[in-house]
């Protein structure tokens, strides 16, 4: 890489299991013994004041990374090192407002969807509150009213119920048992992403889950005060990151909506503004990457009350790329304030741009030289926030 200057509630249910700590059963233990992974030097936290490397240990109030000592309330980022997806917990199910619960779905049956983990329980979930169902823990679900299966054309039709055995639809061909060993997942409804300005912490777990609620630290792990499971600790090992959401301190890049968007078509094909969340693969540039692909022109406008002075986060060439991309900052009266050269094969690298107003964020994306596809760059947990008052960094 060149450088250059220039979460609502969603229904009521049942909930039992163990917490962290007391009672945990013999299958949470040999979950949480696989999951378990030193911390390591890769570990990462982005704060209010910057970005720091190091082993991370959990206290309560803070976490120590390396020698440093971070107050919990200047967390924006955290990103463990972990092994991840070392253990097929189960299924999952997807809920409305994006949270992803990996585990076992037990039973499905008239309003009510019921779910065990090793950690966070057995719940009765709400079946208006759930997006999707992946029986073999593998596939995301596609198109509402169809289940996937093993083997064959997805079977369109209402979910009618589902246990240990089978998914019984309700089809135009009618009432059809699918084996379960052969399903695959099965879409109700498309989730949708809170609204914007929301604060609440997404809380990511080393087998992909994904909580919405109140993340604080406690000693060698996290609690979580969360509408449907209630306060659940967790131990540091079954953690993979946490991304902090308070809309008058921080401004995640993937949470906004472009203000406005122009793509050139290529090839007869219109480059896509892309949000990925990653937590299957490799860390890369980031938990949350906006993928952009040339050429594209994005605005953001963000409350110029807040004051942004500062973006951070990391960028990187997208996977597989073959084509040299050239990627400008500019502020709202079209100065340029930062401008990278990414080449195919670069590693991740980090962002730290400050400026004295970044209410208004123009990204252009471009080739740099010779037009090879695929072509383009992640921008890996891009975030806006005001520098501490004082700050001589």
């Amino acid at each position: 890489m060149r450088r250059a200057s220039g979460p609502p509630p969603f229904g009521t249910g049942h909930a039992s299991g163990p917490r962290w700590g007391g009672g945990v059963g013999a299958l949470a233990v040999v979950v949480v013994l696989a999951w378990a992974a030193a911390a390591t030097a890769a570990d990462r936290v982005d704060h209010v004041a910057g970005s720091t490397r190091g082993a991370v240990r959990f206290s309560e109030d803070h976490v120590d990374v390396g020698d440093r000592s971070i107050a919990w309330g200047e967390v924006v980022t955290l990103w463990l090192d972990r092994p991840h997806r070392i253990v097929r917990v189960g299924e999952g199910v997807e809920l409305t407002h994006g949270e992803w619960w990996r585990g076992r779905v037990t039973d499905v049956s008239g309003s009510r969807v019921t779910f065990e983990h090793p950690l966070l329980g057995t719940h009765e979930i709400d079946r208006g509150a759930v997006a999707a169902i992946a029986f073999d823990g593998v596939t995301r679900p596609g198109a509402a009213g169809r289940l996937n299966r093993i083997g064959g054309d997805a079977v369109p039709g209402e979910l009618m119920w589902a246990d240990g055995e089978a998914v019984t639809l309700d089809s135009p061909l009618g009432v059809v048992d699918v084996p379960r060993d052969v399903a695959r997942g099965y879409r109700l409804r498309d989730a949708q992403l809170p609204a914007r300005g929301a604060s609440y912490d997404e809380l990511i777990l080393v087998d992909g889950s994904r909580l919405h609620g109140r993340v604080t630290p406690m000693a060698e792990g996290l609690r979580v005060e969360h509408a449907q499971l209630g306060e659940v600790e967790l131990p540091g090992a079954a953690v993979r990151g946490v991304v902090r959401r308070d809309a008058a301190r921080v401004a995640h890049l993937a949470d906004l909506e472009p203000a406005a968007y122009e793509a050139e078509p290529l090839i007869s094909r219109r480059p896509e503004l892309e949000r990925v969340a990653l937590t299957d693969g490799e860390p890369g540039p980031g938990i949350y990457v906006v993928r952009i692909r040339p050429t594209t022109r994005v605005r953001y406008e963000l409350p110029a009350a807040h004051a942004f002075d500062r973006l951070r986060g990391r960028i990187a060439p997208v996977a597989g790329a073959r084509g040299s991309v050239r990627v400008t900052l500019s502020d709202d009266a079209g100065q340029t304030i930062e401008t990278w050269t990414i080449e195919p094969g670069d590693e991740a690298g980090g962002v730290d741009v400050r400026h004295d107003n970044l209410a208004t964020l123009n990204i252009t994306v471009e080739f740099a030289g010779e037009v090879r596809l695929p072509a383009g760059v992640e921008l890996g947990d891009w975030h806006l926030v005001r520098s501490p008052t004082g700050e001589g960094e």
